[in-house]
This record gives structure tokens, C-alpha cells and sequence, in this order.
């Protein structure tokens, strides 16, 4: 399969990002983690339970041992100690290893879980400590 656009995230963004590329004739596909804002049956890849052929995904934990391996995990879920954590709140999600950004070998593409861009203040968090 060759692309010309791959989006990260099948939200509203994702998709609307989708169609108009689609509309100015270039060949996309959306990378979702599961079930997004918008559901739909075509051009999403579920990354946590199955492959693109729809085999299922194995050896998680060996795969997060080769992502940790080779350095590409490039951003973590941390605590109030700064030590990696896997518990909410400080993890909100539960991922493992508390991983939030991976990168490719050679750094040039990284995909990214949370929107920071969504929490900068404590009032947008679901949850913050009181101090």
C-alpha cells in the first residue's frame, strides 16, 4: 500500500483533513487507535488489537521492549516523583510503560497520543492536584 498522506488520528481534524486531501486527488489513510470521534468502516488501521491484513497483533510486551531498545519512545507519562507511571491521573489513558510519542528509526515521523494542546492550563484537565 503506498500513500501520499498518512494522518495520525481519525477525529473530526483527522477526517476532515482526510476528505480534503482526498478531494485534491491524493491517496490518505487514517492511523486511529480504536473507536475515534467519528466511527468508520474504511481507511483506519486499529494499532492496538490488529494488523492491516486484520491478523491480530503478538508479542506486545517483546515489542515495547524493541520500541525501549532502539529509543524510540519519545515522550512518557510521568508522575510527581518524574518516574514513568502506567496509573491515573498522571497517565490518563493507562498506556504501557506510560508511553505518549514514538518515533520512527530514523526520527523523521513521530506519532503522538495526547493533545497538549488541550491541557496548557489546569482548568482544561479533567483532573489536577489542588497544590
Amino acid at each position: 500500500m503506498n500513500f501520499d498522506v498518512v494522518i495520525i488520528g481519525g477525529g473530526l481534524a483527522g477526517l476532515t483533513c482526510g476528505i480534503a486531501l482526498q478531494e485534491q486527488g491524493k491517496r490518505c489513510v487514517i492511523i486511529n487507535n480504536g473507536q475515534a470521534a467519528i466511527d468508520f468502516a474504511s481507511g483506519s488501521l486499529d494499532l492496538l488489537s490488529r494488523l492491516p491484513n486484520g491478523a491480530f497483533v503478538k508479542n506486545i510486551p517483546e515489542n515495547l521492549t524493541a520500541l525501549q531498545a532502539q529509543n524510540l519512545i519519545v515522550a512518557q507519562y510521568i508522575d510527581s516523583h518524574l518516574n514513568v507511571t502506567e496509573t491515573y491521573p498522571a497517565n490518563p489513558n493507562g498506556s504501557a510503560l506510560g508511553i505518549t510519542a514514538i518515533s520512527n528509526v530514523d526520527g523523521r515521523i513521530a506519532a503522538m497520543m495526547p493533545h497538549p494542546e488541550r491541557v496548557f492550563r489546569a482548568v482544561s484537565n479533567s483532573w489536577y492536584p489542588e497544590d
